[in-house]
This record gives structure tokens, sequence and C-alpha cells, in this order.
């Protein structure tokens, strides 16, 4: 498949050009809150900010949709209008979400409501957006889009399982683009459970080359889309597939950002003579991170350029040109899933 357009939003800003900009000036340091009134306890996040959520234009038809559907209604957008492609009224478009935990905030905000006031006096609104498939939704209202709609939610690989459904859509004839991406936001609830759960660095950064058996992350959320098609159009940034590791590549994108407990097996790729990539510290560990890592390594295709603060680079590679870009993701029961991205 060829990615035509990228909308992203995450702590560093909105659009391609901040991602960008942000690759080149290196990692930065993370906010920090206390999520609990009871423990009082800071943690380090990485968050995305609240002004960047209040496009009246783009979300005009999103004003009362939460934080969740906001990001996705973003980046979606953004990656439509960056592809610059213009598509017949009557053309069908294909929406496919994908995230770790969904709308979780929205849910654990209508299960309160349940409990304080029952089932009569529940929020319907509350409700209705605590369905995973209402980013989806609110997309296709605002795209004004017609074609198929699905949301896929996985721990492990959900926008792997996203390409591969945008890849039988267009092969089937049902739609001739696919709007596909990844949205997970952050919460006090999940802020608790990173810190229940994992191992928070305390000073913010994120080290992803150590390929540890214990791990530290720091917790963050955004949204990242991208506008993919196998149309005759020349492709604006490379081509993408799912499930093939082809030899040598110029970068391997080891997806360890500290959300799996135990990344010890990241020692055993084989990267050749590769340089080693991984941007995690500019957005933090987010369950469904491929998709920002796909959209640095559609950047470096593009630019030819290597992101020197993000990169581990082999001592003998010497290649002048970036060609082919495989990221690799192990989940913690061990599978492995790659994604390929070339010129």
């Amino acid at each position: 498949m060829k990615v035509h357009g990228i909308g992203i939003i995450s702590s560093i800003g909105r659009g391609v050009k901040s991602f960008s900009e942000a690759l080149q000036q290196g990692p930065i340091a993370p906010k920090s809150s206390i999520y609990s009134p009871i423990t009082k306890k800071e943690i380090p996040f990485f968050s995305v900010d609240d002004a960047l959520l209040k496009d009246k234009v783009v979300l005009n038809k999103s004003r009362r949709s939460d934080r969740f559907c906001k990001m996705a209604v973003l980046a979606a957008w953004d990656a439509f209008a960056d592809s610059g492609i213009e598509v017949a009224a009557n053309e069908k478009i294909g929406v496919i979400v994908a995230t770790a935990f969904g709308p979780h905030k929205t849910t654990f905000n209508f299960l309160d409501n349940l409990l304080d006031y029952g089932d009569i006096g529940v929020s319907p609104t509350i409700f209705s957006h605590s369905v995973h498939n209402a980013a989806a939704s609110y997309i296709s209202s605002a795209l004004k889009i017609s074609g198929p709609v699905c949301t896929i939610t996985d721990f492990c690989f959900p926008f792997h399982e996203a390409c591969k459904l945008a890849d039988s859509w267009i092969n089937q004839g049902r739609c001739k683009y696919v709007i596909v991406g990844t949205v997970d936001e952050l919460s006090s609830t999940m802020e608790y459970i990173c810190d229940q759960k994992l191992n928070i660095r305390e000073n913010g950064r994120i080290n992803p080359f150590l390929f540890s058996d214990k791990t530290q992350t720091v917790p963050g959320e955004g949204s990242v889309f991208f506008l993919l098609s196998n149309s005759n159009n020349t492709a604006k940034y490379c081509s993408l597939t799912y499930g093939d590791e082809e030899k040598n590549p110029d970068i391997f994108i080891l997806e360890s950002d500290g959300m799996s407990l135990d990344e010890s097996i990241y020692k055993d790729v084989d990267t050749g003579n590769a340089a080693l990539f991984n941007c995690s510290s500019l957005f933090g560990g987010i369950m469904s991170s491929t998709s920002f890592h796909c959209a640095s390594a559609a950047l470096m295709l593009k630019n030819n350029c290597l992101y020197l603060g993000f990169t581990k680079e082999a001592k003998n590679n010497k290649k002048n040109t970036i060609s082919n870009i495989i990221s690799v993701k192990f989940c913690c029961n061990k599978d492995k899933s790659v994604i390929n991205l070339k010129k």
C-alpha cells in the first residue's frame, strides 16, 4: 500500500511539520502531575495540550466529543489534507481506527455515573462516547465519508491488524482509499495503572536501547493516521507492507518503550549492519506506538534523513541513501509482528 498522507497529534504538537521538527531536535522532557489526591504521587507523562483540541472548523460536528475522539478526528483530517488528493463525491473511502484501550476515560466516567445516579440518571451522551467506535463515526462525519468503517482493539498489534484489514478492503475493491490510524489517551486511571504495573522512569527519559528485562517507561498519548491506497498516484511518502521482513534494511526500528516488563527479546533480532532507531522518547510509552514509528520512518524515507537524536548507528553502516526500513514489535508473550516501509 502507498502512503499518501500523514496526520499526527501528540505531546509535541499537531501536524507532520511539528513532528518532523521534533525529530530533528531530539528527545524532549515530559510533563508531570499528581494522578491521585490520596497518594499525592507525582509521575512524568507525555500528554496532548488541550489547546490543540479546539479547532472549531475541523471539530464543528464533534463539539460534544471527548479527548479520545477529538485526537482521532484531527489526526485523520490532517492525513487527508496532507495527501492533497481530491476524491470524487461518490468515492468509497474506508476508515479504520486502531486502539489498545479505547475511550477508557469516558468508559470509567460512565461507570461512575451509573454508580452515582443509577440507570435512569446516567448521561446518554457519556454512554454513547464510551463506545469504541465513536471516534470512527466522528471521523466519517467530519470527512463526509460513506465507505466501510471499523474499530480494532488489540493490546499487542492494533496498527498491524488495521493495516491487514485496510489491504483486504482495497484488494477486494470495497474502497480505493482507506484512512488508517491509532489513538490512545491518558487519564488518571491509566496513570495509576502504569504506576502500579510498570516501572516509571523517574527522570522522564525513556532509554529504548537498553533491551532490559527490567524496563522503565513514561506513559504517553496521541493519535496518528495515514491515507493509504494502491492507486496509480505516486506515493507522497513511501509504500507500506505488513509481515514482510526483508533482508538488509537500512534501518531497524525496534519498538521497545518500557510498556512490556521484559524487552530483552529485542537483543535477539539480527539487525546486521543496519542502524537502530526508536523515537518513543518524543511521545512516551503507548501500546499502539507502531503508528508513530511508521510516521517517523515515512519521513526518513521521504527526506532521506536519519534523525541522529534517536538513532544507534551500526559501525559498518556507510549507506548514503535510505530506501528500506523495518519496524519490529514484540508483545508480552513474545509474539512478533513486522511492518516494512520502502521508497
